[in-house]
């Protein structure tokens, strides 16, 4: 029997991908459509999907028998917004994650997305509200905070602290028994040798403070 899920935010559609590979091995979610509080989206269509209205659309559902997933991942601060607005209404959050992951020995929070073909080694945990997206590498002891982004083809070697906030740009490696500090950013490409403070943006090989 299927479940009821409502997805906040219409601009990523590949939250479409996990769910179709979730119910393409168990048929496991109704998508009922999407929230998205953008002037001008509600009743028009994403990918298909109904965009029902914004956030005050949320109390005309069944919120007992109704899931939610927090699809904005823009920038951490936005997706920290969102969640704020399901937690004030009492939403039930999901994890959506690829079926094939291996997360043996692994730790996953709540409202979790993990994208296709993301490698997971031992003793790892993936916070609240994160996300790793396709192909990225998440070494062994890795301790990831909540709201953290990890992006396309990231990879993330072993015994890294990543502090509440980090965005991790695409492509950018973190080497080992480092500490990204809460609300850093990691630029696309990067090649991150030291820890990095926090509130910090860094980028380039190896990666500089910005300025």
């Amino acid at each position: 029997m299927t479940k009821d899920l409502v997805v906040y935010g219409a601009s990523n559609p590949c939250v479409l991908k996990i769910l179709e590979a979730i119910n393409q091995k168990e048929p496991t979610w109704n998508l009922v459509g999407f929230v998205d509080d953008t002037s001008g989206k509600s009743g028009q269509l994403f990918y298909g999907h109904p965009i029902l209205g914004g956030r005050d659309f949320i109390r005309t559902l069944d919120l007992e028998k109704t899931f939610f997933f927090n699809n904005v991942f823009g920038t951490m601060p936005s997706r920290k917004k969102v969640a704020q607005i399901l937690e004030e209404n009492e939403c039930q959050l999901v994890s959506l994650i690829t079926p094939g992951i291996d997360l043996s020995f692994t730790k996953v929070g709540i409202d979790v997305a993990i994208e296709a073909q993301v490698a997971i080694d031992t003793d790892v945990v993936i916070g609240d509200h994160s996300c790793v997206k396709r192909s990225a590498s998440l070494g062994h002891e890795n301790i990831l905070d909540k709201f953290v982004f990890i992006g396309p083809g990231a990879t993330v070697c072993g015994r890294v602290r990543i502090y509440e906030g980090v965005y991790i740009g695409a492509g950018s490696c973190i080497l080992p028994e480092l500490k990204i500090g809460q609300n850093s950013v990691v630029g696309a490409g990067s090649v991150v040798t030291r820890s990095v403070p926090p509130g910090v943006t860094v980028f380039g090989n190896p990666a500089k403070p910005k300025g």
